[in-house]
């Protein structure tokens, strides 16, 4: 037990990352427990896992999921980091990879995050819903914005512009793939592949 692993700041989200547990919220901060012992957000403790004080510029982080062997965190101000098991990228970092500074979902909050594999095409899809009804995607390669024409996205056209709260994948009866996306006012919407 911890009192102190992200301070007085509050835990938003919590994930198992490479038999870690992960926990982030506000100011940016993650800490973590290596199954003994904790690794607080500015360093402290005797735990071995990630940790970190300020990321997406300080805003809270919202969500995490593990894409590939990246821990990723999503938050306030539309902003994207992650963890490649030995440094985090920040939402600023340069160069393109898994990190995004306010352009997947604009500069809504990132509320919900899913991992989907296409079978179909072999791509693995880091799916990002907002506060304000957009969807935005990383396909391996490149972001796809949520005003975009290829790949997964969406402009608060699913269920409003209103906060997703939760993505999921399925297989639909015809064969392919039905991604489905709820939020606020009890609102559900879903994209067809």
């Amino acid at each position: 037990q911890s009192t102190a692993v992200l301070g007085t700041s509050n835990i938003l989200c919590s994930v198992v990352y490479n038999n870690y547990l992960v926990v982030a919220g506000a100011n940016g901060r993650v800490g973590s427990f290596d199954g003994t012992n904790w690794k607080y957000y500015d360093g402290t403790g005797i735990g071995i896992g990630p940790y970190a004080n300020g990321l997406l510029g300080g805003n809270q982080i919202n969500c995490m999921v593990i894409y590939g062997t990246n821990l990723v965190v999503g938050g306030g101000g539309g902003r994207i980091a992650s963890f490649n098991g030995s440094q985090w990228l920040d939402y600023n970092t340069s160069g393109t990879g898994l990190w995004n500074n306010a352009t997947v979902v604009s500069t809504d909050n990132i509320t919900a995050m899913y991992v989907w594999l296409d079978a179909s095409n072999n791509v693995t899809h880091l799916i990002i819903g907002g506060s304000a009804g957009k969807l935005g995607s990383w396909d391996g390669a490149a972001w796809r914005l949520y005003n975009g024409t290829v790949g997964i996205y969406n402009n608060a056209t699913l269920i409003g512009a209103v906060q997703i709260n939760t993505i999921t994948a399925f297989a639909n009866a015809v064969g392919g793939a039905t991604i489905l996306v709820a939020g606020a006012s009890g609102r559900l919407g879903s994209l067809q592949f």
